[in-house]
């Protein structure tokens, strides 16, 4: 099981130019590439492969124009061509959207795979001298196989360590009724259990809705270019940059406390997407419940076995009838998943209309075995 570890960074003013240099040379890469790749598409129907990709990097390297890129670790520079090639392949096999340039301003990362080392608070990656400061807040157990370096808008500096674990040996215990919930995802609020209990959502973005709408007045007011429109650019991303940690430690400490308790938990499958479509009003709300993140977190700490059983279930069913579908794929295509009389689930969630415009009530049945 792969497991990704994130560590805040402290690096000195030498280092942050060395980091600087490692930003800028690897979104010289993907962006040099990319449009290479839809110059060469636009002409002869087809891109360029990662192996011959790697070829003319070694080549463009050696050029008098392009000396600077041997200032930065080469196998950073070869993992920037490898993720525009693996976004290229995801978006030919419709898994995910085009790739796109980078921005100067934008969040900045490059990876390192090999000739790393971590002792204590300290990280030595290539290429510096010294190593770097960092918050170890936590271990982490299991071999290392790369560091994503990253710098925000705001201008923090974080390392994410992607970590190998053996898989949680978790001992299989019987469910009980009282340790199955189902949830339903809201606007108004966050979440309903099924046995009643409400999560109010906290409101992150309504209490700092002012500052930041003060915050970006500023910002446009600013002349394009200036050292003042850049420092204020920054006061506008650590705004925002705040609002997602709220909103991050609220969904953590939810997602724990849940799967902490309940041993099986089924989830209603919202089409978010849809949801923030038309109305700009519910969009907005949408977007502050943090309802999809929600998911995400309970998914990732049931995998992680914090739970006894943990069992967990998407009901994908869109109709108003009691359903044991368990698939997303019902809902796409128009009718219940899962019809068969002999559920493969050991928990199947559904989900019944009280009356129109009111909260769904939530089901949990159980199979025979």
């Amino acid at each position: 099981m792969l497991r990704a570890c994130r560590y805040r960074l402290y690096p000195s003013e030498d280092q942050k130019v060395m980091l600087a240099k490692h930003f800028g040379s690897c979104r010289f890469v993907w962006n040099y590439f990319l449009d290479l790749n839809n110059r060469r598409y636009v002409e002869k129907g087809k891109g360029t492969s990662f192996k011959q990709m790697c070829k003319e990097l070694t080549l463009l390297k050696k050029e008098d124009e392009y000396l600077w890129l041997k200032e930065v670790n080469s196998q950073s520079l070869q993992q920037s061509v490898l993720h525009l090639e693996t976004v290229y392949r995801r978006f030919f096999r419709k898994l995910g959207e085009e790739p796109v340039f980078k921005g100067k301003h934008k969040r900045k990362s490059f990876t390192v795979t090999q000739r790393f080392s971590i002792e204590d608070n300290r990280l030595m990656i290539p290429n510096f001298k010294k190593p770097i400061r960092m918050f170890r807040h936590r271990d982490f157990n299991g071999q290392v196989r790369s560091i994503t370096i990253s710098q925000e808008p705001s201008g923090k500096y974080h390392a994410s360590i992607l970590v190998y674990e053996q898989d949680p040996d978790i001992q299989q215990m019987p469910v009980a009724e009282e340790s199955a919930i189902g949830i339903d995802m809201g606007i108004n609020t966050f979440a309903t259990l099924s046995n009643g209990m409400r999560i109010q959502k906290p409101k992150h973005f309504v209490q700092s809705e002012k500052k930041l709408v003060k915050a970006q007045k500023r910002l446009s007011r600013k002349k394009k270019g200036s050292h003042n429109r850049m420092k204020q650019r920054v006061r506008v991303a650590r705004i925002q940059e705040h609002m997602a940690n709220q909103r991050r430690d609220f969904l953590n400490r939810v997602s724990d406390i849940l799967t902490r308790t309940y041993d099986t938990i089924t989830v209603e499958d919202l089409s978010l997407k849809d949801m923030m479509n038309g109305n700009h009003r519910r969009a907005k709300a949408v977007a502050d419940a943090g309802c999809e993140c929600g998911h995400q977190y309970q998914k990732i700490r049931t995998d992680f076995g914090r739970s006894t059983h943990g069992e967990w279930g998407i009901n994908a069913c869109g109709q108003t009838h009691l359903c044991s579908g368990t698939s997303r794929k019902g809902r796409n295509q128009g009718k219940c998943a899962g019809r068969s009389r002999k559920p493969t689930a050991l928990v199947v969630g559904g989900f019944h209309m009280i009356e129109p415009g009111a909260l769904l009530r939530i089901y949990i049945l159980y199979s025979s075995q």
